[in-house]
């Protein structure tokens, strides 16, 4: 307290920390000095002189670090060839596994000359295995000295432009199925005339794998001779008839002999197509944007120069799924000869158009197919897929029978690895369909290679105009599927089995709250087909088929129960709510469960049995011996 009175020890142990105080202040360094607590501790000026010793310390470590680096620096020691790794091994000698052609300055963009850079690289390196990280490389020759792989060496000077992993020849990696006799039919699409006058034939297709929408190009002429429509399809469901969901206006600045998607970068979705008859020069092809039924942002682009033939019907464009490689085909007018180029997609995507038929990776004349009509061009980035047709237009059953398509099927560098001579994709549905007019009993006309399923396992289709519908409003044009079975056909993303053993998939469609509506399973040889229908509480149906014959296992929504046999057209099996059986052995021959006596109720005919389930001795089992209503029949 401040009016405390302080006592004499007090005042003597404030003179001894007083006295301690003094010398830690003022004592010289290195002096350790007593307290009265019994605590020792250094002067101020040891601690100060700590404090020298460490930096002073310091800065010599500082000096002798940055003299090593300086060292280091002046000697290149710094350089990968003396640093080691875990192994033991320089950097230098585990960088050299992965020499790469920007190493030394290629760029790789399919426009800039990257020579002297290659032949830099060989000059220090050969005999490795190179990636080119999957760009192109404009070279004056291939190098010889290293093994290069994915990617493409493109050569202006020359006719011909090389795959630099050339061994992707083999057919059987293709997804072309020779010997598939009439393919495996996936959608019918139904085309009208009634909202613009012109063709009910499709030209040409190309599929959205992200919207499962088909978007499909024919011809219309409303005012003008050129006109073209684009259809909207969704194959996003379980129905085999599918009419379009929205008809663009009519257009002539694209034309109908080919069709493509490219997705770049953002996602942004570009479509390609031949140009219409009111570009100034009818070998340019046609980039454009399409949404909401609108056609927009339209650029030009030149494929083909002076030397080719300026016909729309002698050209088309092709895009792989993968949206990487672009393919044209066009006639050289000087030979006739039909010619195949191959573009590496990347260079146009953010082009403005312009003159390209300089730049194309790979062309090669075909093995012309004499007597067949153009008709669709594919490529998947490894192949390129030719389909010539032989229109089937007659009234003779022997002579439509007869009749072929013929495929062809080639590297990317124009090696012929397929020449399908006997193809009848889509021919034995056509027939089945019936006549398109009253004077004309068969007839189909393939129209298109696409590709449609799922985008990294895609299904090549044939898409083909047959007959009209019974109603005479519509015409089919058919989808067919020729890969194999192993690959699906237009799978969803909720894919929940996949049987090796049979390449069967099984495909559920959601709704909302998750309940599944809808399944089907899908063999891709068309051997099998497997859907089930839930409507939402009511009618449900499974229905399993395959080229001899179709049933279905039903429940409707009243609880009723039933195996039909859509070959047979009849009931195999039906039960009510309660439990009650009856089956159908043949027409009217039938057996049955139920309560009391069947005569004079139960309409059958002879051979039928009946269990009745309240019976006794000599009244539970019966036999309709006579006649063929409700009488006849006789407790046994």
């Amino acid at each position: 307290m401040a009016d405390s009175i302080i006592t004499i020890q007090e005042l003597k142990d404030a003179q001894k920390d007083a006295k301690a105080l003094g010398l830690i202040i003022n004592s010289p360094a290195w002096q350790k000095i007593a307290t009265r607590l019994g605590l020792d501790c250094y002067s101020i000026a040891t601690v100060n002189a700590l404090i020298e010793q460490i930096q002073a310390q310091g800065d010599e470590k500082l000096a002798e670090l940055q003299a090593a680096i300086d060292e280091l620096l002046a000697s290149d020691n710094w350089r990968d060839s003396a640093l080691r790794t875990w192994s033991g091994r320089t950097q230098e000698e585990k960088n050299k596994e992965l020499i790469s052609a920007q190493d030394y300055g290629a760029k790789g963009d399919g426009i800039t000359d990257d020579t002297q850079a290659f032949i830099n690289l060989e000059l220090e390196y050969s005999g490795l295995i190179v990636d080119l990280l999957g760009r192109t490389y404009m070279v004056d020759a291939i190098p010889p000295y290293n093994t290069y792989i994915n990617g493409y060496f493109s050569i202006p000077s020359g006719e011909n432009r090389s795959l630099v992993k050339s061994e992707k020849s083999d057919y059987v990696n293709s997804h072309y199925l020779q010997n598939s006799d009439g393919g495996y039919l996936v959608k019918s699409l139904k085309t009208t005339a009634a909202t613009e006058t012109g063709s009910r034939v499709l030209q040409s297709m190309a599929y959205d794998f992200k919207t499962k929408n088909l978007f499909a190009i024919k011809e219309s002429k409303t005012t003008a001779e050129g006109e073209v429509v684009i259809e909207t399809y969704n194959l996003a469901n379980l129905q085999t008839d599918v009419v379009a969901s929205a008809i663009s206006t009519p257009n002539t600045s694209i034309g109908h002999q080919g069709f493509g998607i490219q997705t770049v970068r953002n996602n942004a979705r570009y479509f390609w197509a031949t140009s219409g008859i009111t570009q100034s020069d009818a070998r340019k092809f046609v980039r454009f944007k399409f949404n909401s039924n609108i056609v927009s942002e339209l650029v030009d682009f030149t494929f083909f120069g002076s030397d080719f033939n300026q016909v729309n019907a002698t050209k088309t464009i092709a895009v792989s799924p993968d949206g990487k490689t672009i393919a044209v085909f066009g006639v050289r007018a000087s030979d006739s000869m039909r010619v195949i180029r191959i573009f590496d997609a990347h260079i146009f995507a953010y082009s403005d158009g312009g003159d390209f038929s300089d730049q194309y990776m790979f062309e090669f004349a075909m093995a012309r197919p004499y007597g067949w009509v153009f008709a669709g061009l594919a490529t998947d980035s490894e192949f390129v897929y030719f389909l010539g047709s032989n229109v089937v237009s007659t009234n003779d059953l022997a002579t439509a029978e007869s009749s072929r398509q013929h495929v062809q099927v080639y590297t990317l560098d124009g090696k012929l690895v397929i020449n399908d001579q006997y193809c009848r994709i889509g021919l034995s549905t056509a027939l089945s369909q019936g006549a398109v007019s009253s004077d004309l009993t068969y007839m189909y006309e393939p129209e298109a290679f696409g590709w449609i399923g799922d985008q990294n396992s895609p299904n090549l289709v044939v898409l083909g105009a047959s007959s009209t519908t019974t109603d005479g409003i519509y015409r089919y044009n058919n989808i067919h599927s020729i890969t194999d079975m192993k690959r699906n056909i237009l799978s969803a993303d909720d894919l929940v089995s996949n049987n090796i053993n049979s390449f069967s998939k099984t495909i559920n469609l959601k709704a909302n709250d998750g309940q599944i509506m809808s399944a089907f399973t899908v063999d891709g040889s068309g051997n099998v087909i497997a859907k089930l229908l839930n409507s939402g509480g009511a009618a449900t149906y499974y229905e399993v088929s395959n080229n001899k014959r179709r049933v279905s296992l039903q429940v409707n929504a009243a609880g009723g129960f039933g195996l039909y046999d859509h070959t047979l057209g009849r009931w195999l099996i039906t039960s009510d709510v309660s439990g009650s059986v009856i089956i159908n052995h043949a027409t009217n021959v039938i057996e049955k469960t139920g309560v009391g006596s069947p005569e004079g109720v139960l309409t059958a005919g002879v051979g039928s049995r009946y269990f009745r389930t309240d019976g006794g001795a000599g009244t539970t089992f019966y036999v309709k011996e006579s006649g063929t209503g409700n009488t006849g029949w006789i407790a046994k």
